[in-house]
């Protein structure tokens, strides 16, 4: 059987190029364009924030992020309610998997 090494450094590189960055970044966009016009239940509009930035963690090379939230101190209980950020990212073509609570 064959053993098959990862080149992590190389790895590494590829994901802080222009290439991928570029393409995370679009692709924020594009999920951020998909929310539409949120309200709030008083029929205020909610503005769509995005904040490209460079994720790292414990195990992570830096690598290009995108976050993308409603800009409401109501809006985590607007998604948990309307999925305003689900459905854009699920209409931008990514494939949404949930995650276990942490603590």
């Amino acid at each position: 059987m064959a053993k098959i090494r990862l080149d992590h450094k190389g790895i590494g590189a590829l994901l802080q190029g222009p290439e991928v960055t570029q393409a995370i970044h679009t692709l924020g966009e594009a999920v951020a364009a998909n929310v539409g016009a949120p309200t709030t239940s008083k029929q205020a509009l909610v503005r769509v924030e995005v904040e490209h930035r460079t994720a790292s963690g414990a195990k992570l090379s830096p690598r290009p992020a995108v976050d993308i939230r409603l800009g409401s101190s109501m809006g985590a209980a607007m998604e948990a309610k309307h999925g305003y950020l689900a459905r854009a990212a699920t209409a931008a073509g990514l494939e949404l998997k949930s995650r276990k609570a942490v603590g």
